[in-house]
């Protein structure tokens, strides 16, 4: 029996070793929301839109030493928030569809950062008659960093956008914008164990500067947040679960 409990060890251990590879897949969901804020009264903030952008994903990440990959295409969707009305900014509605391009992710300094960036179409509808005139944002910068600008030509004339991001962090993200008498501040977390299971979140600042309309037009600043959840891999679970019941047969043959 005591030689049967040692061979258990031995393949179990076995299992385990090979299910922890220098790239070892997790399955996983997500959840993308993207939030900007307008200043409000007494140089507060306000909401830009009725509700936020928010989009979901799933799929298998490579994992290692405390970072991952996530597949392009993992974060995919169209979204259309409520119209909203408000002082000091022309904005009424968003609409668009986004896919998130290859993420990489790694640990830095104590906290987990990455880039990954989306294609697809980002639109505010802007006052006018119905239906609004929409305008288009550029989405280079989003989770990847940098400042991209894009220029849209309605009726009354061009407008531009000039939008400035970061990379992900989950670590605390800090964004400033005219008007606002506090900075706009996300914290980050991560909430995985040894394995790489578990859940993390990731924020990527956001401030969009609508440069045609002069000085004293609101800049719209927020986050993107990403939050996954991690959990082992299907066909590891499987590896895992057909080893122990194969020991348990083992004995079981042993003691007959």
């Amino acid at each position: 029996m005591r030689a049967l409990t040692r061979s258990a060890v031995v393949v179990l251990g076995l299992l385990l070793v090979g299910g922890s590879s220098a790239a070892s897949p997790l399955a996983f969901t997500a959840v993308l929301t993207i939030e900007l804020r307008v200043p409000g009264v007494g140089g507060s903030s306000d909401p830009l839109a009725a509700g936020p952008i928010e989009l979901t994903g799933a799929g298998i990440a490579d994992a290692s030493g405390g970072g991952f990959t996530l597949p392009a295409g993992a974060i995919t969707g169209s979204f259309a928030t409520d119209p909203v009305l408000g002082p000091g900014y022309p904005i009424v509605s968003q609409q668009g569809a986004l896919t998130s391009v290859l993420g990489s992710f790694g640990p830095s300094g104590g906290d987990v950062v990455g880039s990954m960036g989306f294609t697809g179409s980002w639109q505010w509808g802007l006052f006018g008659p119905p239906p609004a005139f929409f305008v288009d944002l550029p989405i280079g910068p989003l989770g990847v960093g940098g400042s991209e600008t894009r220029s849209t030509v309605l009726p009354s004339g061009t407008i531009t956008y000039r939008m400035d991001g970061a990379t992900w962090t989950t670590g605390s993200a800090s964004v400033s914008t005219p008007g606002v008498t506090d900075p706009l501040v996300a914290v980050g977390f991560d909430g995985r164990d040894a394995s790489g299971v578990g859940e993390i979140r990731l924020v990527s600042p956001l401030l969009v500067d609508p440069v045609s309309l002069g000085v004293t037009a609101a800049e719209p600043a927020g986050f993107a947040t990403l939050v996954l959840h991690f959990v082992p891999e299907p066909a590891t679970l499987l590896l895992l679960s057909s080893g122990i019941a194969g020991l348990v047969m083992l004995g079981r043959t042993k003691r007959d």
